[in-house]
């Protein structure tokens, strides 16, 4: 009798202890999609002639390839990622734009990548042989922008200061600072709907800012627009000229 016991015993763990190995899989986490770089490489590599705010990402496409932007330079290939501890480059290739002093050394970062973080929306990506980490954001949800004279016209904004305006692949991110900091604002980039004909066009745009905020704390914030209502049909290129922003802003579109 005891014999018996014992045999359903040891079968009935071995049973359990099959059933729980066969539900623990490998979890990994999702990292498809467009990341904007924010922080990792030494600001103080920049000079006074680089753009406040750098612009690299990288997208990671589901299919295994990725593509990126070096701030100078594009890159292309292959990634494999099975796990936060493991994760690589294979077959990338650049293009030979002169690289500034921190591009390059954003490049030689990104190249020995070999582990990733994700929290959210925040994606870090570690070269654990230079001790350092790459902080990315994610590019989602690009607001629409208009092309409505009425509105370019007669839309009032609030206060703000433009500080920078680059495409980044389909969106257009612009990081404003405002007084407020205590109730999330509303901004709109707005066309004219008037393209000067030079080549390639050109079309005045307005954004405008909605901000019932009484607390004064200075705040910065990126926001991102998808321009493909402001195309002028027929071409792949168009010159934004933005209120109170001094440079014009090339966009360009996939043909």
């Amino acid at each position: 009798m005891k014999a018996s016991i014992y045999i359903f015993v040891a079968v009935f763990t071995l049973a359990v202890f099959s059933c729980e190995q066969d539900t623990i899989e490998p979890v990994t986490e999702d990292i498809t999609g467009l990341w904007r770089y924010v922080y990792g490489v030494d600001d103080e590599l920049l000079s006074p002639a680089d753009d406040l705010y750098p612009v690299a990402y990288i997208r990671f496409d589901p299919n295994g390839k990725l593509q990126g932007y070096t701030s100078r330079n594009w890159i292309t290939g292959d990634y494999s990622y099975d796990s936060p501890e493991s994760i690589s480059f294979s077959n990338l290739s650049s293009t030979y734009v002169a690289d500034t002093y921190w591009s390059g050394n954003y490049h030689s970062a990104l190249l020995g990548i070999n582990m990733v973080g994700l929290d959210k929306n925040q994606l870090t990506l570690i070269n654990s042989n230079l001790e350092q980490s790459l902080q990315y954001i994610l590019v989602e949800n690009c607001l629409l922008a208009k092309n409505n004279h009425s509105l370019f016209e007669s839309g009032e904004s609030d206060p703000f200061k433009i500080l920078q305006v680059k495409q980044i692949e389909e969106c257009l991110e612009v990081i404003i600072s405002y007084a407020g900091g205590c109730k999330s604002v509303q901004l709109d980039l707005i066309g004219s709907g008037d393209y000067a004909e030079s080549e390639p066009p050109q079309l005045m745009v307005r954004l405008i800012l909605d901000d019932d905020d009484s607390c004064e704390a200075l705040v910065t914030k990126r926001f991102y627009f998808n321009v493909e209502a402001l195309q002028y049909s027929g071409s792949s290129s168009l010159i934004l000229n933005m209120n109170d922003y001094e440079e014009p802003v090339w966009i360009t579109y996939d043909e």
